[in-house]
């Protein structure tokens, strides 16, 4: 996670994408859409024995560039800013169909040969 010290190190107006580059190194991830939004993405836990880990400090920090590819605006986000998301449990259906386990083993007779029969 960067230091808030080296975040108040970025300007914004002032600094572009290879100075934000200097400062807080390379980013954790770069928008899909748009590449510039850079993301410093920081989470640390802890985990005593066999006991399930807990989130220590969480943050999340992005960084905007605006058209003059200067820092257009910076936002830190903290875990207050999370959500949990329900995972889903369908399946996504496939083309064709399934076999059963009859038609499984019964598909593959006959298409391993003998070997010796095979001409040169």
């Amino acid at each position: 996670m960067p230091d808030a010290s080296d975040i108040a190190l970025v300007i914004p107006g002032v600094h572009g994408q290879d100075d934000v580059h200097t400062i807080l190194g390379a980013p954790s991830t770069v928008g899909t859409f748009d590449d510039r939004t850079w993301y410093y993405i920081g989470r640390r836990v802890e985990q005593y024995a066999f006991f399930e880990r807990d989130t220590v400090a969480q943050q999340v920090v992005i960084i905007h560039f605006g058209a003059n590819d200067r820092v257009d605006t910076i936002r830190t986000l903290g875990p207050e800013d999370g959500r949990e998301i329900a995972m889903v449990e369908r399946e996504t259906p496939s083309a064709g169909r399934k076999l059963g386990f009859f038609e499984q083993i019964l598909s593959n007779v006959g298409k391993f040969g003998n070997t010796s029969d095979a001409g040169p």
